[in-house]
């Protein structure tokens, strides 16, 4: 396999593979939220909604409040903006640095 691409940040040079969704989960926190690329309590969203997913899939019984899948969501929605935020600025800055 091929090594992925690199980008101005150091966690995207690293060769980083996990064949599980807890590996990689803990990969992101260590290269992104660990060393504040990612805010830390944005990175936390990533880890909790993991784990309630978990917890319906795997759970004999699990009920879950309206509120707290909206706030779940309102979490996930904030993640994934962070994260397209995160990486359009890495692909700005090494297009910086060609030119």
């Amino acid at each position: 396999m091929a090594p992925p691409p690199t980008y101005g940040c150091a966690s995207f040079e690293a060769w980083v593979d996990s064949a599980r969704h807890a590996g990689v989960i803990a990969l992101f926190q260590r290269e992104f939220g660990k060393t504040g690329i990612v805010a830390p309590d944005a990175a936390r969203a990533l880890p909790r909604s993991f784990e309630k997913r978990l917890s319906s899939d795997c759970g004999d019984f699990i009920e879950t409040g309206s509120e707290e899948v909206r706030q779940v969501r309102s979490e996930v929605h904030a993640f994934l903006d962070l994260c397209a935020t995160v990486l359009d600025r890495e692909l700005l800055d090494q297009n910086d640095r060609r030119y």
